[in-house]
């Protein structure tokens, strides 16, 4: 009888490290919800609890996530202003087609802020913002008389 104990519980202790092994497994890391927690503090400005959930799901390369990581580079939020850092941010954004992210990073090459003046690279990234409906993009763009 007591091994016949014995083999239960050794049974059920398997069983709980089998479900606790899955529950593990399903968990999977979402950068969007970890970005929306980030929101969430940044709106309250407080950058210090945003900068390393925006870093990690920018990391993990969800694009909305690098253009606010390269915004608060540029701004000097929580970080300290860095115009190269922001660049690096912005361009990954907008190399997976963040409207925000091409637009910021035209007026980077348009500025030649932690980039090369570009004017070539400057009107290609600030096009396709504005083609996305970036208004900031799009508002530039007919200042200086090009047609979005």
């Amino acid at each position: 009888m007591k091994k016949m104990k014995k083999s239960y519980i050794i049974g059920a202790v398997i069983l709980l490290v089998v479900i606790d092994i899955s529950i593990v497994y399903e968990y999977e890391y979402n950068p969007k919800i970890e970005y929306q927690k980030g929101l969430h503090y940044y709106k309250e400005k407080n950058y210090q609890k945003a900068l390393p959930l925006f870093k990690e799901a920018a990391k993990r390369g969800y694009a909305p996530a690098e253009n606010t990581l390269g915004y608060m580079y540029f701004k000097g939020l929580g970080v300290p202003k860095d115009y190269n850092k922001a660049v690096y941010w912005f361009k990954k954004s907008a190399e997976q087609g963040n409207a925000k992210g091409e637009g910021l990073l035209g007026l980077m090459y348009l500025g030649g802020l932690g980039a090369p003046k570009d004017y070539d690279k400057a009107a290609y990234w600030l096009t396709k913002s504005a083609e996305q409906g970036f208004e900031p993009a799009e508002n530039f763009l007919k200042s200086i008389g090009v047609k979005p």
